[in-house]
C-alpha cells in the first residue's frame, strides 16, 4: 500500500511511503516495512501517528503498542544533537529547550 499523506523516515534519511510486505494467505500479510504493521484486512498499514515523531513502530493487527523510534530533527542519539527527544515510554516526543543567556549591560 502506498501512502501519499504519511511516511516513515529512516536514520539514513530515506523516506518510505510503501508499506511493503507480502500476502501469505487471505487477509494475512507478513514482512511489512519498518513503521508498518500487518492488519486484519490483508494489508500492511502505517503505524498510528505520534506528534513530532518521524519513525514509529507498532504491533501487528491493530497497530497497538505504538512507539517512537526517533523524533523530528533528531540526527543522532548524542546529547545536544536533537530538537525533540522521546519520553521514557517512547509514546511522545518532547521538545528540548535551549537556555539562552543574555549578557548583562552596565
Amino acid at each position: 500500500m502506498y501512502y501519499w499523506y504519511d511516511y516513515m523516515t529512516y536514520r539514513d534519511f530515506r523516506v518510505e511511503r510503501n508499506s511493503g510486505g507480502i500476502c501469505k494467505a487471505p487477509n494475512c500479510c507478513e514482512n511489512c516495512n519498518s513503521g508498518f504493521y500487518a492488519d486484519c484486512n490483508g494489508y500492511c498499514t502505517i503505524c498510528p501517528p505520534i506528534q513530532n515523531c518521524v519513525h514509529r513502530t507498532c504491533e501487528a493487527y491493530y497497530g497497538s503498542n505504538n512507539k517512537c523510534e526517533y523524533c523530528k530533527y533528531e540526527n543522532t542519539h548524542q546529547r545536544y544533537e536533537r530538537a525533540y527527544k522521546y519520553h521514557d515510554d517512547k509514546k511522545i516526543c518532547e521538545r528540548m529547550y535551549v537556555l539562552q543567556y543574555k549578557l548583562c549591560q552596565f
